[in-house]
């Protein structure tokens, strides 16, 4: 195969779906299935798979707290999901000054080189 070819590999698309007697997929390397890893990593805790215990966000990082460092998730944004550019900010919260929104924009990382 060429190498200029990108390998149709289906993953199964979160939350886990069935539609038509087959689970739901995203391709592999799409915007969608990056963005499916990002939340991934966000939303599991360091030691929460057995398989990879040092996969995800710290402990003391809560999305419950206020004052969350951005710089700590996007550090493991970057050292879990290569392909995505994350980019974060706190949004401030007019109703609610306990509440911090942090805001995860993400992009295509481009290959140097």
């Amino acid at each position: 195969m060429p190498s200029d070819l990108s390998p149709n590999v289906p993953h199964i698309k979160l939350p886990m779906s069935v539609f038509g007697g087959r689970f739901r997929a995203v391709e592999q390397d799409t915007t969608d299935e990056i963005m499916q890893c990002v939340k991934a990593v966000i939303s599991t805790v360091v030691g929460q798979r057995e398989e990879l215990p040092e996969f995800g966000l710290p402990s003391d990082i809560t999305f419950s707290m206020k004052d969350v460092n951005p710089s700590v998730i996007e550090t493991a944004l970057n050292e879990w999901e290569g392909r995505a550019q994350a980019t974060l900010e706190i949004v401030p919260q007019d109703q609610d000054t306990l509440l911090e929104v942090i805001r995860v924009q993400v992009e295509e990382a481009q290959d140097i080189g």
